[in-house]
């Protein structure tokens, strides 16, 4: 820089008006040469690698009028010095550098700027009163110039003179004001700051509004239904992140230009209203991170120009081939992440040829993946060299507006931004999903990231799986896929990221430097061998693996109920007992077998499982009933025992010592061939260590069980939304599992048989505000149980579904309403405990319809 300098200024310095050095590769420091240019206007040097300090020399060029320094590497502070004679500057551009601008509180420039840009300069923590003094400036940026301070009430009057606000990133606090009358403004970023407060009432003439990632708060009814009948001009709107709640109101029809629109992370609730379908230039719909509920309107079919679509981690329903249809052939995107969608894998996905990502992770999704799948272009080929990082808008100013969305990669969450265009991903994981992998899916040459784990997916791994050159994150985990690993997956070189475990995967891993390097969690729960595995020549294959009998015989049961819980009875046409010893009689060998893998993976440290024997009768097994016509196991009960089993009366006392109590807890894997046992009705491995693990989804596939009991064993994470598949349960008990929650509530709504519920645990504390509502749709409830959930309010519900309820407990909530009146019409009632809530209002008179009551606490502590 300071070579061009010395060239210009020797020759011609003194006439030089104009000079522009601008989108070059120029390095090095300004030099005190510059004041020389004596007759300088314009003087443009954005976009180079010039670093260093400004030289005071600057404040010499008393005609400068226009000086735009920005995307440099500049450093050092700019002083009052700096800008002594440049009483004509009119246009200052200083933003992407690392400047520090250091003036007086009381500063008053000579100049009278029109245009003013310091992004990323720092101005110090006071908001710079001497902007006060530029009574023509019309654009101006002080984003990420490290302001904390209260808006000055002066900016607010002067607002009416701006076209162009961007004060983001910065920590300025106070309340937005309206400004509905200021028609001049059309782009205002006051995002990344600590304002709140409600949203201000806006002018129609506004074409892009940043509130994001601020504490607002309150409906969006009045900002957005106030002047309804006035066309805007909004192209861009922008909310997330704050604290916005109530319903969406049905007041867009007034946005007929509006491009993008962010509502996510906020807790707006309710459903989505009909009038969003006439947005019909919207390109890019964010409502991701709320608590939206109900169907996807028809309507949002109207918006045919949507690219991206990001309603994840809501509450919605619904089918999506009833919206999803044809409409959207511009899709790129589509992301609905963590909601209730059923019913099968939409084959209209396949006609959105531009689709690059596409989430359906946790939801209750079923059927088999569309051999169409292949038909989406842009899985299949990519050539980077064509197209941008990121996604741009014909309607949209890139340098205003950087597209985004959040999909897991390798098990976290990821946001992408400025290499958006360059993500191609499928996540299909935690859904229902069953059948084969079709070849097909390995024809998707560009996908980076697929994740189909956690689903009941069968048959062997594609053998071109190698084909799918570009992988990176590789996820078939927790499924049922059987036989070896192709050869070619070994041709993944791309692959960072690889999970394989708890399959019914056979054989030596493929020897291959990339595969090789994964660790030894990527395999586990599969019968495999080899690097990074134990040795092949220490395995001994089983013979009968591959001929495991997989016959269907229906078995029919119920629940007798008794004064407080229920006992497991046989129907009278079904011998219920245990097997002859004889190997000629006794339990089949499929069953034999996959109890045996279960046990595999089971730590027993006092032998309980000791007569689990690989040639006896495995219904004469611990814990193991069989039906002695069929020899198939009906139930397993691998319940902690009580101690005096284990212990003669003279020592009892000393056995009891929690190190000794501990030893009789079955610890390890829940190891998914108990799927083998086609026939299990009752399934309790309640009181036992599983630790650190979750509780496994697969069992939502065991469709005969009609009791299961996993209380009181340490598990973690989310109750699997699979067990909503068991539509012959009638006795499910959670309880004692304080790490656990459940995240979505609505999978209970399926058990419409469901007759003893207990979710006693202070670990469930995502339960939503509609538990009632769930609740209410299981008419054959008897038992409720759900004290220490962290219980808010009842939802409104006419009368009680569950009117055969006898035990009611929600002790230890934090109720605080009066006892709903459907509460005093459950004459079957025996046990009510309200104890610890806050509840109000009368009682005492409305027991006297509980006749058969025997129990009562309504005590506050």
């Amino acid at each position: 820089m300071s070579e061009i300098l010395d060239i210009i200024s020797a020759c011609v310095s003194e006439r030089v008006e104009s000079l522009d050095l601008s989108y070059n590769q120029l390095w090095g420091q300004i030099t005190d040469q510059l004041g020389e240019f004596k007759s300088l206007q314009f003087l443009y040097l954005h976009y180079n690698s010039i670093s260093g300090p400004i030289p005071s020399s600057l404040g010499e060029l008393s005609s400068l009028e226009v000086l735009d320094i920005s995307y440099n590497q500049l450093n050092g502070t700019l002083s009052q010095i700096h800008f002594t004679n440049l009483t004509r500057l009119r246009w200052f551009t200083a933003n992407e550098n690392s400047l520090v601008l250091k003036v007086s509180p009381d500063w008053v420039p000579s100049f009278q700027l029109e245009y003013l840009v310091l992004g990323s300069c720092y101005l110090g923590l006071r908001f710079p009163s001497w902007v006060h003094s530029q009574k023509y400036l019309h654009s101006l940026d002080l984003s990420n110039a490290g302001i904390s301070d209260t808006m000055p009430e002066w900016f607010w009057k002067s607002i009416h003179q701006f076209d162009f606000i961007n004060l983001s990133n910065n920590q300025i606090r106070g309340e937005i004001p309206n400004f509905s009358k200021v028609t001049r403004l059309q782009f205002l970023d006051l995002s990344s700051n600590k304002f709140s407060g409600v949203l201000p009432l806006v002018s129609s003439s506004l074409v892009q509004l940043d509130l994001s990632n601020n504490s607002l708060s309150g409906s969006m009814s009045h900002f957005l239904c106030s002047g309804k009948n006035e066309s805007r001009a909004t192209r861009i709107l922008n909310l997330r992140y704050n604290l916005l709640y109530g319903e969406l109101p049905d007041c867009w029809m007034n946005l007929q230009s509006l491009s993008v629109l962010y509502l996510g992370n906020n807790n707006f609730s309710g459903v989505l209203p009909v009038s969003m379908g006439t947005l019909i230039s919207l390109k890019s719909l964010h409502l991701r991170k709320n608590s939206l509920s109900g169907g996807v309107p028809l309507s949002l079919t109207n918006c045919a120009e949507l690219m991206v679509l990001d309603f994840g981690e809501n509450q919605l329903v619904g089918n999506l081939s009833t919206w999803i249809g044809n409409s959207f052939s511009n899709m790129m995107i589509l992301n609905l992440h963590s909601n209730n969608f059923h019913g099968l894998f939409p084959i209209e996905l396949c006609q959105l040829v531009s689709l690059q990502i596409l989430d359906l992770a946790y939801n209750n999704l079923s059927g088999t993946i569309p051999s169409c799948i292949s038909n989406i272009i842009a899985l299949v080929t990519i050539n980077f060299s064509e197209i941008a990082n990121r996604i741009y808008y014909s309607d949209v100013e890139p340098s205003q507006f950087v597209e985004d969305t959040s999909v897991v990669v390798k098990g976290s969450m990821s946001e992408y931004h400025t290499t958006l265009n360059l993500v191609r991903l499928v996540d299909l994981s935690h859904n229902s999903f069953s059948g084969e992998i079709p070849e097909q899916v390995t024809n998707l040459g560009a996908l980076q990231t697929l994740n189909l784990s956690h689903n009941s997916f069968t048959g062997t791994i594609p053998v071109n799986i190698g084909h799918m050159r570009s992988l990176e994150t590789l996820d078939l985990s927790a499924n049922y896929p059987f036989g070896e690993i192709p050869e070619s997956m070994s041709n993944l070189t791309a692959l960072s990221s690889l999970n394989l475990s708890n399959n019914n995967l056979i054989g030596e891993i493929p020897s291959s430097t990339q595969l090789q390097s994964f660790e030894a969690s990527s395999f586990i729960g599969n019968e495999l061998c080899g690097p990074p595995l134990q040795s092949c020549t220490m395995i001994v294959p089983n013979p009968e693996y591959e001929n495991r009998n997989r016959n269907e015989h229906e078995v029919d049961w119920f629940y007798v109920s008794m004064t407080l819980g229920f006992v497991l009875v046989s129907i009278a046409t079904i011998n219920i007992g245990f097997c002859n010893g004889s190997s000629f009689l006794g339990c089949i060998q499929s069953d034999r077998e996959a109890l045996l893998r279960f046990e595999d993976d089971l730590i027993d440290p006092a032998n309980r499982l000791g007569s689990w024997k690989g040639d006896g009768d495995c219904c004469a097994w611990a814990g193991v009933v069989g039906d002695n016509l069929t020899h198939h196991v009906l139930e397993l009960n691998l319940r902690n025992p009580d101690l005096k089993d284990y212990a003669s009366d003279a020592y009892y006392d000393v056995f009891i010592e929690y190190v000794a109590y501990r030893r009789l807890k079955l610890s390890g894997k829940i190891n998914p061939f108990l799927l083998d046992l086609k026939h299990l009705v009752s399934l309790d491995l309640s009181d036992n260590d599983f630790e650190g693990i979750q509780a496994p989804g697969f069992l939502g596939s065991m469709e005969k069980l009609g009791y299961l009991n996993l209380s009181y064993n340490g598990f973690h994470g989310r109750v699997p939304h699979q067990l909503g598949n068991l539509s012959n349960l009638q006795y499910l008990d959670l309880c004692g599992n304080l790490s656990v929650y459940i995240e979505k509530f609505w999978w209970l709504s399926r058990l419409s048989s469901l007759k003893y519920l207990d979710l006693d645990s202070k670990g469930l504390r995502k339960v939503y505000d509609n538990w009632l509502e769930v609740i209410n749709t299981l008419p054959s409830l008897m038992v409720l149980r759900l004290p220490s959930c962290q219980l808010g309010h009842f939802a409104p519900i006419t009368s009680a579904n569950f009117s055969s309820l006898t035990e009611l407990d929600l002790s230890y909530n934090q109720l605080n309403t009066s006892i709903p009146s459907w509460v005093f019409c459950l004459g079957n009632l025996v046990y009510l405990n309200f104890r610890s809530n806050d509840f109000q209002g009368p009682t005492a008179t409305r027991l006297q319809n509980l006749t058969s009551l025997k129990f009562l606490d309504l005590s506050l502590l």
